[in-house]
């Protein structure tokens, strides 16, 4: 209905995807009020990336576009087509980029959002705010830093693929079932770590020891961590398979015993 109940429902996106550093009062990106951070417009773009994979062949990685087409010449505009090419100059020039956006506006300067992939592995570089004389000027800029970038994300890591083991189910107390079983949130058949880092992955599993009902679908029970070493490269939360409803009356009532019973126990003596 109006640019501002558009920039809310953006906004309202954005806390969505758990991106509250994110803010837009209009949608065209022109305005500097528009808040965005190195950092923030990665997990974006991650975000992006992986709900729509197909835009970045279709879209971002078209070297050229010219309009009109043959298929929606109009009158007079048949003899005025327009070629229009990617501004975005690594793509042909550095093997695996195949994305995502340049753009310059006067008050934040030059700016590029790159993406490559190798071997399994995506990387993404943001470069915000290069100052340049001109725009060839700032486009060389920002492909020599985004290079650097990229160089630097290639031979400094590598794909690892940790074991995938079972949590053991979790105890449930009052519920209409006693155990239910965890799963990893996002469970990671590949985990992105650096090459400096010696040995194999290894996974550590911590669940709690009990919950009670009612439990939701997906709500936390435990944590998931990849190692190499002493270094933790990845956690997940290990959340339950499936919600568990509260159990009958009676019991609930008996779990709450037990409950109080194990609570006052004496500890058990070696």
């Amino acid at each position: 209905g109006s640019i501002s109940g558009f920039a809310k429902l953006m906004n309202r996106e954005m806390r969505e995807l758990g991106l509250s550093e994110l803010h837009f009062v209009e949608p065209s990106g022109l305005s500097a009020r528009n808040e965005i951070t190195a950092r923030g417009f990665v997990r974006f773009l991650r975000a992006y990336v992986r709900l729509w994979p197909d835009a970045l062949e279709e879209l971002h990685s078209v070297r050229r576009i010219t309009y009109p087409t043959e298929a929606n010449y109009v009158g007079r505009l048949a003899g005025n087509r327009i070629t229009q090419y990617n501004r975005n100059s690594l793509l042909g020039s550095y093997p695996g980029v195949d994305g995502l956006k340049t753009g310059y506006i006067y008050a934040s300067g030059h700016n590029f959002a790159v993406t490559a992939e190798r071997d399994g592995m995506r990387l993404i570089g943001v470069i915000l705010g290069v100052e340049a004389q001109g725009h060839h000027s700032g486009a060389e800029l920002l492909k020599r830093d985004a290079r650097v970038l990229l160089n630097y994300g290639f031979e400094e890591f590598s794909l690892m693929e940790p074991p995938q083991p079972t949590a053991p189910s979790v105890r449930v107390w009052k519920g209409e079932r006693e155990h239910v079983e965890p799963i990893i949130a996002g469970r990671p058949r590949k985990i992105v770590g650096p090459q400096w880092l010696s040995g194999s992955p290894h996974v550590e599993l911590s669940t709690e020891e009990a919950v009670e009902a009612p439990l939701h679908e997906g709500e936390r029970v435990g944590e998931f961590s990849v190692r190499v070493g002493e270094t933790t490269i990845a956690r997940r939360k290990l959340v339950a398979a499936h919600a568990v409803d509260e159990g009958p009356f009676l019991a609930r009532m008996w779990d709450s015993v037990r409950m109080f019973l194990d609570a006052h126990a004496p500890p058990s003596s070696s």
